[in-house]
């Protein structure tokens, strides 16, 4: 019998932990509006996901991650493409990958998916029993529990994030006055592209989009920015917050603000976003 509902009123890690500790076996489908991840359990460990009815593209997620070039998956022949099995192999001699390596990767975008799913503001699951695993298909085998203790971690750490920067449509500037600094701060690859985009993009989410960043990593890049009094926060000129486009949670009872010393009197409280950064007010 299939288990149905939703997100809001089962939670993904609770999902995960009942499908683990009664060790069941079959797969669990998550659809949002605009997302979709499959997860494939064998006695209650995961053994295989996608994020695509069509199923897993070996070349375009080795691609992402960096382990393959462009070129080494244009060289696949497109007659293998119906065959996970066959594309492995064609990828593994392209590029020197062993099986164990492609396999440890194919289950670390695995724990990464379901640590996305984990930001969705609302969806649907249905866990169907006893659907088995095609013979042509890759697998891995990974104990949830490692995913699930991490999840439970990002998850409080998300509820902070999503607490202080309710939506990304704030716009980012740089201080009016500088602080004086006795050592350098050392900026991540997320944190230095945010900096790099002040100014030639409008909003927060215009700058994730444009560095391909979840909206996780973008809140927290845009939090250690702002603590560190390298960026400050402002209201976007105009409000326009399209709805259902994006996974934002509905902020229209959470306070927007501003940020810095210098924001003007159109934005809105200027010592909250300072406060709960961390940040001294000046």
């Amino acid at each position: 019998m299939a288990l149905t509902g939703t997100l809001r009123e089962f939670g993904l890690v609770d999902l995960l932990s009942l499908v683990r500790v009664t060790r069941k076996s079959g797969v669990l489908s998550i659809r949002s509006q605009a997302d979709v991840l499959d997860l494939n359990f064998r006695d209650g460990r995961l053994v295989r996901f996608a994020t695509s009815p069509e199923g897993v593209d070996l070349g375009q997620m080795m691609l992402a991650a960096g382990r393959v070039s462009q070129e080494q998956v244009d060289t696949i022949p497109g007659d293998l493409a119906s065959s996970e099995k066959a594309v492995a192999v064609a990828l593994m001699d392209a590029s020197g990958l062993s099986r164990a390596d492609l396999v440890s990767l194919y289950a670390a975008q695995a724990a990464d998916a379901v640590g996305q799913a984990l930001m969705w503001p609302d969806g649907e699951f249905e866990f169907r029993p006893d659907v088995e695993v095609g013979e042509d298909e890759i697998t891995f085998d990974l104990d949830v529990g490692t995913i699930i203790e991490g999840m439970r971690a990002r998850q409080d750490q998300w509820r902070v994030l999503r607490s202080v920067l309710p939506h990304l449509h704030y716009t980012l500037r740089f201080p009016r006055s500088r602080r004086l600094r006795v050592e350098p701060v050392v900026l991540s690859p997320a944190e230095w592209g945010i900096v790099t985009h002040v100014g030639t993009a409008g909003t927060i989410d215009e700058i994730r989009r444009r560095l391909k960043l979840d909206e996780f990593q973008v809140r927290q890049a845009v939090q250690r920015l702002v603590s560190e009094g390298l960026l400050e926060i402002e209201e976007a000129r105009e409000e326009s917050q399209p709805g259902g486009t994006t996974h934002e949670p509905n902020h229209e009872q959470l306070e927007p603000a501003g940020v810095g010393a210098g924001s003007s009197g159109n934005s809105t409280k200027s010592g909250l976003f300072p406060r709960l950064f961390g940040r001294k007010s000046a």
